[in-house]
């Protein structure tokens, strides 16, 4: 089905958004392991490791410590994790 984002975290890590919606992360860039998750379209990796998401109802998650969190933004097209911390 392919894939429709990427990103890399500070720890060289990457994260793939599959057209279907599924979230895969990979140490390696070989073996992938795929998150519980469903319906994500665009990603982007923070500073600090967070992952965000941006669902395809246009809704906002965060990934830590291994689970995926709504966040209460809405109406979001796409997610960039900047720098200083900030999520735009």
């Amino acid at each position: 089905s392919g894939m429709a984002d990427a990103a890399v975290g500070p720890d060289n890590r990457l994260w793939l958004a599959g057209h279907n919606g599924t979230v895969w992360w990979s140490n390696d860039g070989l073996n992938f392991t795929q998150t519980e998750a469903s319906g994500f379209r665009r990603l982007s990796v923070g500073r600090d490791g967070t992952v965000w998401a941006v669902g395809g109802n246009e809704t906002l998650w965060k990934f830590v410590d291994g689970r995926w969190t709504q966040t209460p933004a809405s109406g979001m097209g796409d997610v960039a994790a900047g720098p200083d911390g900030r999520v735009w």
